[in-house]
C-alpha cells in the first residue's frame, strides 16, 4: 500500500499507540481516586427516623398512641495541619505529571512519524532516480556494444560501462531496501504492522 498519508498515519498512531492509551488510563484512574478523596473530605449529613404505634390492647377510642423521632447526624472532617489534604495534592501531582508525559510522548510520536515520512519519500525519489540511471546506463551499454563491434570502442570501455550499470542496480536495491524499511516503520508507528503480515502469521488455537 503506497497510498500513505501523513495525517491519516498520525491519526492512526495517536489512536492505536499502546503507550498513549496506558498514560491516558493512568490519568483517568487518578482523576477517579482524586474525586473519591475529595468526597471523603466533604461534610456528610445522615438522617435516620423511627416510629412507634400502640393501642394498649384497648377498644376504647382515643387510646391509640403514635410516637416518632428523626435523628440528624452531621459529620465534618477535621483537618490537622493539612495532613488530610496530602492525598489530594498527591493525586493532583500525579495527574499533572501524567498529562505532561502524555503530551511529550504525543509530540515525540509526531516527530518520529514526520521523520519516517521524510525518509520514506527520500528513498522513493532515490529509487526513481536510480531507475533512470539504470535505464540510461543500459542504453549507453547498448551503444557501446555496437561501437565495439564496429571497432571504435575497446573491451575496457564495455567493462567500465557494465561496472556503472552494476553500481546503479546496487544503488537501486539499497534505495528499495530503505523504502521498504521506512514503509514498515510507519506502519509500526501506526500500530498496524501486524495487519500487513496477518496472512503470513501462523494460526493460534
Amino acid at each position: 500500500d503506497i497510498s500513505l498519508n501523513f495525517q491519516a498515519s498520525l491519526d492512526n498512531a495517536l489512536n492505536n499507540n499502546l503507550n498513549l492509551k496506558l498514560i491516558n488510563n493512568d490519568i483517568e484512574n487518578n482523576k477517579i481516586l482524586l474525586l473519591k478523596e475529595k468526597k471523603s473530605k466533604q461534610p456528610s449529613l445522615d438522617i435516620t427516623g423511627s416510629a412507634e404505634y400502640s393501642d394498649d390492647g384497648r377498644i376504647d377510642s382515643g387510646t391509640e398512641t403514635t410516637k416518632g423521632s428523626i435523628l440528624l447526624t452531621l459529620t465534618i472532617p477535621i483537618y490537622q495541619q493539612n495532613i488530610d489534604n496530602s492525598n489530594i495534592r498527591k493525586y493532583h501531582s500525579k495527574i499533572l505529571q501524567s498529562e505532561l508525559n502524555y503530551q511529550d510522548f504525543k509530540e515525540d510520536l509526531q516527530i518520529l512519524i514526520s521523520n519516517s515520512f521524510k525518509d520514506f519519500n527520500i528513498s522513493n525519489i532515490k529509487m526513481e532516480s536510480n531507475l533512470s540511471v539504470i535505464k540510461a546506463s543500459e542504453t549507453a551499454l547498448e551503444i557501446l556494444e555496437q561501437e565495439y563491434y564496429t571497432g571504435t570502442k575497446t573491451i575496457s570501455d564495455l567493462v567500465e560501462e557494465e561496472g556503472k550499470l552494476l553500481a546503479a542496480k546496487v544503488d537501486y536495491l539499497n534505495s528499495k531496501k530503505d523504502y521498504l524499511i521506512n514503509y514498515f516503520k510507519i506502519k509500526l508507528l501506526e500500530g498496524n504492522l501486524l495487519n500487513e503480515f496477518e496472512s503470513y502469521l501462523p494460526s493460534v488455537n
